[in-house]
């Protein structure tokens, strides 16, 4: 028996993911499957339930030149829309030509990034309202300030000192209204934060110039970050959603001012709305450093360094 998805034939290893990523739970019988075929590297964030996000700049079907229809975007193009693969159809996007990253073609181990410029690049969930935050069904309303992990792969050119805020120079993700966000700052760091009844951070030592898996986690009363798969750095914060109080979700920026844009590459963002278990968060991690050309950066501990998830 075989299935069709997205116009592929998919055989009796894909229907058992399917069958898994749908419910949540993988049965004996699709890790049957998986391992008799010696496919287990062939299993994508989908694999996990809780995903509410996923924007790949290696498949070059989902960068659209317009925020609605429109055609796909050729190398060196302007990205007016980045279509989500988590079947969520949250889509990112920019009205703005002046404010549109560019496709890149073959950057990272022969696959595209978007190059955000640092100045006004930047993309945005578009179902947030400005004024009293997600509304229902949009990314906003899934992934709270309290709960979820992320991880961005992303090369950063520079990192500036324009800010005047000590939490903040350029972002990978964030919400127009700083409740949570990823970014870095030239002091060679890179953190997560949380705004909640005050500012809890934690960093981890990045210099721009290389490419690396960005990971971030808030869940039981701490936020985390990793890099590259390594060790933790994690801050206590007190646990309340402010969820009628964030905005839209940035990939790009943070906050409501261009100060904060990033200048660099983005390969790939994807959110969960929970905190993965260790096991899955390193099988994410192995995926991507893997895809990207990174496996190498991982710890010689790491459980994927040798063999991609």
């Amino acid at each position: 028996m075989s299935l069709r998805w997205n116009g592929s034939t998919l055989g009796k290893r894909d229907e058992a993911e399917n069958f898994g990523a749908a419910n949540g739970v993988w049965s004996l019988r699709s890790a049957e499957i998986y391992q008799r075929d010696n496919q287990w590297n062939a299993v994508s964030p989908l694999k996990f339930p809780f995903l509410a996000l996923w924007l790949d700049a290696s498949d070059s079907s989902t960068l659209y030149d317009a925020v609605t229809g429109g055609s796909l975007v050729a190398a060196n193009g302007a990205v007016s829309r980045w279509e989500d693969k988590s079947g969520n159809g949250r889509h990112f996007v920019q009205g703005t030509a002046n404010n549109r990253p560019l496709r890149l073609a073959s950057q990272f181990n022969s696959k595209d990034a978007l190059d955000f410029d640092g100045d006004n690049d930047k993309l945005f969930d578009p179902y947030g309202n400005s004024t009293t935050g997600p509304s229902s069904g949009t990314l906003g309303a899934y992934i709270n300030d309290t709960t979820y992990s992320a991880f961005v792969v992303a090369y950063a050119d520079t990192v500036s000192t324009n800010s005047a805020n000590a939490y903040v120079n350029e972002a990978l993700y964030g919400d127009g209204a700083g409740y949570l966000g990823g970014y870095l700052r030239s002091n060679n760091t890179v953190g997560i934060y949380s705004f909640l009844s005050a500012y809890a951070t934690a960093t981890q030592s990045y210099t721009a110039g290389s490419l690396a898996v960005f990971g971030f986690e808030h869940s039981g009363g701490s936020v985390r970050i990793r890099l590259n798969g390594g060790s933790e750095a994690t801050s206590a914060i007190s646990q309340t959603n402010n969820a009628a109080m964030r905005q839209y979700l940035q990939i790009g920026r943070q906050w409501n001012a261009d100060t904060y844009c990033f200048d660099g590459k983005i390969c790939e963002v994807i959110f969960y709305q929970k905190a993965l278990a260790a096991s899955q968060r390193q099988a994410i991690e192995g995926y991507l450093a893997h895809k990207w050309g990174l496996s190498a950066s991982l710890p010689s501990t790491h459980p994927y360094r040798n063999v991609s998830t």
